[in-house]
């Protein structure tokens, strides 16, 4: 009878010694009680409530935006980014829109556009295929402003812009009346613009 119980033993002990020998994850899987799939989609579904963005119903983008950075003005030039959007809602799915953007002094490289874009789920994208194929200006409105993401191969003239100019950012809304679209970079020239004469 003793020898059966030293039998048992040492097969416990063979055990142990196998397990320490397996990986820390296969330990984990062999360690804990099997947990059903339902109770695993329920806890990653938990993890990541406070990670979902609230779904916005539709959203009138009719106004104007402001980018919102920290451009500073030393000795009459402007250093560092600034930019306006000016939307117009045409229809439920349509919009007109004014993009202006600038990098500022020195060089004050610019990018700017006009136009009828489609406007679903809150989003519209930019594109120039006559000019840059793989440039898409994605302009995704909240109710606190319009977010900008530019996307492009070429970094240097991506999307028909001046040099290293880039749309991204965050545009804050300033106004909700229409505004009228047209060329913003005009509003920066003339005798109380901020663009350099040339």
């Amino acid at each position: 009878m003793n020898e059966n119980k030293e039998h048992k033993c040492s097969d416990k002990d063979e055990l142990l010694t196998r397990t320490k020998r397996r990986p820390a994850h296969t330990l984990l899987f062999f360690m804990t009680p099997r947990i059903s799939f339902p109770f695993l989609f329920l806890i990653a579904c938990l993890t990541t409530i406070g990670q979902v963005k609230k779904v916005t119903g539709f959203i009138n983008p009719t106004g104007s935006y402001k980018l919102n950075s920290k451009a500073t003005v030393k000795n009459g030039d402007t250093y560092g980014y600034f930019g306006d959007i000016d939307v117009k809602l045409l229809d439920s799915s349509r919009i007109a829109i004014s993009f202006f953007v600038c990098k500022g002094a020195p060089s004050y490289n610019l990018g700017t556009f006009v136009n009828t874009l489609t406007y679903q789920n809150n989003i519209a994208i930019h594109k120039t295929p006559e000019d840059d194929t793989t440039c898409q200006i994605k302009f995704t409105v909240t109710p606190k402003g319009i977010i900008v993401e530019q996307y492009q191969v070429e970094p240097n003239f991506g999307c028909a812009f001046g040099h290293a100019v880039f749309a991204d950012g965050f545009y804050k809304k300033t106004s909700s009346k229409v505004p009228v679209i047209a060329d913003i970079e005009d509003k920066y020239n003339g005798t109380n613009g901020i663009l350099p004469k040339n």
